[in-house]
């Protein structure tokens, strides 16, 4: 049974093309699957690839954890961290001594600090345990991340991307009650840990324990994340010192390239709050005293350039050449 399901949820793992799997003769995503699923319990400090695993609901993704949390008596070392990921406040209490971290159908994509949070709790040697009326203190990392989702947007996959796996899951050609599957998957723990224990588990230059997977689904998923403004900013706006263009011709510009229905979504403020300042300052500037944008140039736009030294914002709010 354990067979079955990594077989059928590993399957969207696509090792093709990945130099480390066909160095040591792994050929699927089930045998991929296998190899992180014993990491998780024979190396616990060590970082392993987060998981994204989606496909439509009924497909049988969800099966993998609930039959992994078997393995934990009384669920300690198991821990759904949707919450910790979210918390404006935060709090991430319970990652303590946890080893498997669960992320089920939430999008992370429109949560802005779950991309940080994701980014520093994957590879991060330790972390910043905040627990509520408790001091903050720093533990050992041991989280291995697995995100569940009936939508590919959901998980904050850009590109360039060095920590996520991705997964597609196809529904299932015989389904079988989840309370038989569970009974089977429970009977035939010993067999798993018998095999996770024997499975040789090939080393990696890479800072992971196994290395990242890499697809055409994967990048596909990341181009449709990057969303009007980062396209409008990584293919139509260069950074060159000395450049200054006026806030209303910049985000005239940017509104130009947004679909008409999504223009109400956006205002000058927030165009200009997005863009990151430590290259693109914002301040006054000429003779009507209005607000530009330092060291920017958009393809198709007159901007000026009034010097080749870096723009500067000056403590009165002004734009003026670096020194």
């Amino acid at each position: 049974t354990w067979d079955l399901i990594v077989n059928h949820i590993g399957q969207g793992f696509l090792v093709e093309g990945n130099s480390w799997c066909e160095k040591y003769s792994i050929t699927s995503g089930a045998d991929y699957l296998w190899l992180w699923i014993a990491c998780v319990f024979r190396y616990p400090y060590e970082p392993l690839p987060y998981l994204f695993i989606w496909g439509d609901e009924n497909c049988g993704k969800s099966i993998l954890h609930e039959g992994l949390q078997l393995l934990f008596k009384h669920d300690i070392g198991y821990c759904r961290a949707d919450n910790a990921l979210i918390s404006t406040a935060g709090f991430n209490g319970e990652l303590y001594g946890s080893i498997l971290n669960i992320v089920e159908e939430v999008n992370l994509q429109e949560q802005p600090k779950a991309r940080e949070r994701l980014k520093d709790w994957v590879t991060g040697k330790t972390i910043a345990i905040r627990a509520m009326h408790k001091q903050v203190f720093i533990i050992p990392n041991t989280t291995h991340w697995i995100q569940m989702a009936n939508s590919p947007t959901f998980c904050p996959i850009f590109p360039g991307d060095t920590r996520i796996s991705v997964s597609q899951v196809e529904p299932p050609t015989k389904e079988i009650p989840k309370n038989q599957l569970l009974a089977s998957l429970r009977e035939e723990l010993p067999c798993l840990l018998h095999k996770l224990q024997r499975l040789v588990i090939p080393e990696t230059e890479s800072r992971l324990r196994i290395p990242v997977l890499n697809s055409a689904m994967k990048e596909s998923i990341a181009e449709v994340n990057r969303g009007v403004f980062s396209v409008f900013l990584e293919d139509k706006c260069s950074y060159i010192p000395g450049y200054v263009i006026s806030l209303e011709e910049a985000f005239n510009s940017f509104l130009a390239s947004v679909d008409p229905s999504e223009r109400f979504k956006w205002t000058n403020r927030k165009f200009s709050g997005m863009l990151p300042l430590n290259k693109f300052p914002k301040g006054r500037w000429g003779m009507g005293g209005l607000s530009h944008i330092g060291n920017l140039k958009i393809e198709g736009v007159d901007c000026k350039q009034i010097t080749t030294k870096k723009m500067i914002r000056t403590m009165d709010g002004k734009l003026q050449e670096g020194t």
